[in-house]
């Protein structure tokens, strides 16, 4: 685990020994401004805020600086775990003098009294001060070595005339952008939401650099005067529960006779040294499912060269609700040149409900293997991609219960139509649980009438006789005096194309709560139940869905505890004889077979649609003679044989998936275990080679000659490998037989130095030749 030092203990800082001017200009200029956002993650106008800074900023480039400060209030203290917490002490220490007692506030330069004012004045205090004649100018330059995590700022001031003032103080603070997270009315910022609805933080105050957050000392203000300043710090991985993501900072300096009164400020991003960077574009050539039920899925992605350093490798990965695929890529781009990457059909029935793909690049750049010693150039926005959607399986279940608690299976949160609902934990459901759905109902966030949904599916009610969807609701105005929302149950027989109306109620209010702060139920007692007859779908495969549409205004809604219920019918009963096969160990190369046997233990037909291994990256576990699809009537059983064959001396585990029609059990496995002893592969080739490279040393192309006498190794694998073991080239496979055996390869490439031939043999390196390569 990493160890970090308190952040204000690590911070130094220092007057410089040089005099030389080198980034601030020496002529007259103007005032900048500072525009000092204090800001709140529950604060519904704030995301406006943050749209009128940004326009501001943009319009003035260059001069115009927002830091947003999220201080200690209601509307910045997370409720959630999931919430992003901004607080910082320096926050808070700003705030105090500010006046600020409404969200979102703006300073100007500290110009006013109180500092702070509404974000309809910021414009033309904006405009009122850039005009005017500034005394000093500020240049600011910032640098992070992606290795050790430091940072490091250099500020030069240079006074054009006197300032009134004998002394200053000089303000360097650390802004971050695009933190990822939740924010109350995102949508009246569109062009800060992410596709999920969640929301692309900007400016988001960090730390100061200087001693205090109220600058260090400038002790000469007069014409002509030039100082540089140095400050370093070693960035954290986290504040609080943001990670600290050094392609995304910005630093703020500026200068002010005491707290108040800003006279002018520069701002600049922090650079990554030109040895530690790139420029890789990556363009996402995937295509993406249509529908809710598919699959597999095949992410491609086209990757560009467009800086000067070379690339010869790098690792591209895509995530799939957590779980991770990568693909690397080994060779020569120069800049302009680009390859494709495409990761081959993905098994997609590992997710049901809600999914996100992200693509991103790119790690171990230049088998750099430490990420961040190489990074991509963070001005680029063009090395990640994504998307999000809906999937579900076949006949996923007959009967369920949702307590949304866990890793949530068949079902998921529709945001098309209305975003502002969410999976909150650490509240009170409607059995006891910590977990259920909250569905916002303020009038203020535009989302009256639209409807907020859950999906759940697919559900199989062929095999019922009978068929309901229960579920349980607490519901608060909190005195708004709004219309109350309306909670409708839906269903469709064709994959979602339709849906038809089952039922639909007004919801009954559970508690009166408060127009000040967000209902939680306080008690399960609090939950609403309500059961649905679904007699009219009896018989089909269908999605449901459970729809909250909010009335004019309101508190909260809160879902909990959504049952799929029914009586079965004649169904199939699977029943396997196991559930672990041990094969025991056995020698390298050798087979042992085992089998399982599965019955029908029900009273009606049980169909196995498909037998696969899974968890075998070294396919040593394989099905023998095994067909899918059959049926077993009641009473019926069928055996599945199983071949174990050790590739080396390892440990091996795996899993046998048996997937049914049993409504109570779709899925059954069964764990697989075998272990490898003797390797024999790579005694034999060893005692039974003898290898010679010619010409050695060699220029530009070489032979390996070797004569194998043995008779198990029938496939090896070709690289070399510089002095400490980094593969530098792949030459390619073979299939060897008895006999002479003859590899051609070439070396021109290559520096001059000492390499190895390696020659790997089932998984297992077994012999390394030296190769000299002379120039």
């Amino acid at each position: 685990m990493k160890r970090f030092l308190l952040l204000f203990a690590i911070t130094l800082s220092f007057w410089a020994v040089s005099e030389a001017q080198t980034i601030v200009s020496t002529e007259p200029s103007n005032r900048n401004v500072v525009l000092e956002e204090y800001t709140g993650i529950y604060c519904g106008y704030c995301p406006d805020g943050h749209r009128i800074a940004n326009a501001i900023e943009k319009a003035n480039e260059g001069r115009v600086f927002p830091i947003n400060i999220h201080t200690t209030s209601d509307f910045s203290t997370p409720q959630m775990a999931s919430h992003p917490d901004f607080r910082t002490t320096q926050g808070d220490e700003l705030s105090q003098p500010s006046g600020v007692s409404s969200y979102p506030s703006g300073s100007i330069n500290r110009s006013t009294t109180p500092w702070v004012m509404s974000r309809s004045a910021w414009e033309s205090k904006v405009n009122s001060i850039l005009p005017q004649a500034s005394p000093v100018n500020i240049g600011v330059e910032a640098v992070v070595n992606p290795a050790t995590r430091e940072l490091t700022v250099k500020v030069e001031y240079y006074y054009t005339a006197d300032e009134e003032n004998p002394t200053n103080k000089l303000t360097v603070v650390l802004n971050q952008n695009e933190i990822i997270g939740y924010q109350a009315s995102a949508s009246t910022n569109p062009d800060f939401v992410t596709a999920d609805g969640l929301y692309r933080h900007q400016h988001a105050f960090r730390m100061a650099l200087t001693e205090s957050v109220w600058g260090d000392v400038i002790p000469v203000t007069t014409a002509g005067t030039f100082k540089e300043k140095i400050y370093t710090v070693i960035l954290p991985e986290t504040i609080k529960n943001i990670p600290v993501d050094i392609t995304e900072l910005e630093v703020v300096a500026f200068i002010a006779p005491e707290k108040a009164n800003i006279i002018t400020a520069a701002g600049a991003k922090v650079d990554i040294p030109a040895e530690n960077k790139v420029m890789l574009a990556l363009e996402d050539q995937t295509v993406l499912p249509t529908d809710w039920f598919f699959d597999t899925f095949n992410p491609v992605v086209k990757v560009t060269n467009e800086f000067d350093t070379e690339v010869t490798q790098f690792d591209v990965i895509v995530s799939v609700n957590g779980t991770d695929y990568t693909e690397t890529f080994t060779g020569s781009l120069a800049k302009g040149a680009s390859t494709v990457v495409d990761f081959g059909d993905l098994d997609a029935s590992v997710f049901t409900g809600n999914y996100t793909v992200s693509i991103s690049g790119f790690d171990n750049i230049n088998n750099t293997d430490v990420t961040g010693h190489l990074i991509v150039d963070w001005t680029k926005n063009d090395n990640s991609s994504g998307f999000s959607g809906m999937r579900f399986n076949r006949n996923a279940f007959s009967k369920a219960d949702f307590s949304f608690e866990g890793k949530l299976n068949n079902v998921g949160l529709d945001f098309s139509e209305n975003p502002k609902f969410q999976i909150a934990s650490g509240v009170t459901g409607a059995n006891n649980t910590s977990t259920a759905v909250l569905f916002y109902l303020h009038g203020s966030w535009g989302n009256a009438g639209k409807p907020a949904n859950l999906i759940f599916g697919e559900a199989n009610l062929s095999v019922l006789t009978d068929a309901t969807i229960s579920y349980s609701y607490a519901y608060s105005d909190g005195t708004f005096g709004g219309t109350a929302p309306t909670i409708k149950v839906l269903a469709s027989d064709n994959d979602g194309d339709t849906w038809m109306e089952v039922n639909s109620i007004v919801a009954t209010q559970t508690n009166i709560g408060s127009n000040s702060a967000l209902y939680i139920p306080a008690a399960s007692s609090e939950y609403l139940k309500e059961t649905v007859d679904l007699k009219d779908y009896v018989g089909k495969n269908v999605l449901l869905k459970l729809s909250v549409i909010p009335g004019t205004s309101g508190n909260a809604c809160w879902i909990d505890e959504v049952s799929i219920d029914g009586t079965y019918g004649n169904v199939g009963t699977v029943s396997v004889d196991t559930k672990q096969v041990n094969f025991g160990t056995i020698t390298v190369s050798t087979y042992e077979e085992k089998e399982v046997t599965v019955s029908n233990a029900g009273t009606g037909d049980l169909t196995i649609s498909s037998i696969l291994i899974k968890e075998d990256d070294d396919s040593v576990f394989e099905l023998v003679d095994v067909e899918n699809g059959i049926t077993l009537a009641a009473g019926a059983s069928t055996k599945i044989k199983i071949k174990f064959t050790p590739k080396i001396e390892d440990l091996y585990l795996a899993e046998l998936v048996i997937n049914t029609n049993d409504p109570e059990k779709p899925v059954s496995t069964v764990s697989l275990v075998g272990e490898g002893e003797g390797n024999s592969v790579a005694d034999e080739f060893i005692s039974n080679s003898t290898l010679k490279i010619m010409p050695n040393p060699v220029a530009t192309t070489a032979s390996l000659v070797y004569n194998f006498t043995g008779t198990n190794v029938t496939a090896v694998d070709y690289t070399l490998a510089d002095v400490t073991g980094k593969t530098v080239a792949n030459l390619g496979s073979a299939m060897i037989s008895a006999g002479e055996n003859n590899l051609k390869f070439d070396v021109s490439n290559l520096s001059a130095g000492k390499y190895f031939l390696v020659i790997t043999a089932n998984n297992s390196a077994v012999q390394q030749v030296p190769v000299v390569v002379e120039k």
